[in-house]
């Protein structure tokens, strides 16, 4: 018995798509996996670790205060001013079934 080519094509593009998706997912997974406490300390000397600890707590206190400034910060959007215009002077006159409108 012998399958169509199309079936045959399915399956084989199936079985690659399956392929690539195992192998993908454990290297994403491992790239994107950051360091805890206890990796770094093994990576990292510790006295580079208090001082790294000390900066990104610093950063972190500066874009909190930050926030709080935007927050704060009052929002005042700008008056338009109101600027009286001179209009001309027109005059408005019925004939016959139109309005003329004559201005000076």
């Amino acid at each position: 018995m012998r399958l169509p080519v199309r079936a045959v094509e399915t399956i084989f593009l199936s079985m690659v798509v399956l392929v690539a998706a195992v192998v993908a997912v454990p290297a994403q997974t491992f790239s994107t996996d950051p360091l805890n406490r206890a990796e770094r300390s093994r990576i990292i000397a510790p006295g580079e670790l208090q001082a790294l600890d000390r900066i990104q707590g610093r950063r972190d206190f500066q874009r909190q205060q930050q926030q709080y400034r935007e927050q704060d910060r009052p929002r005042v959007e700008p008056q338009r001013l109101k600027i009286p215009r001179l209009q001309q002077g027109c005059q408005q006159r019925l004939t016959r079934n139109r309005l003329v409108t004559t201005c000076f």
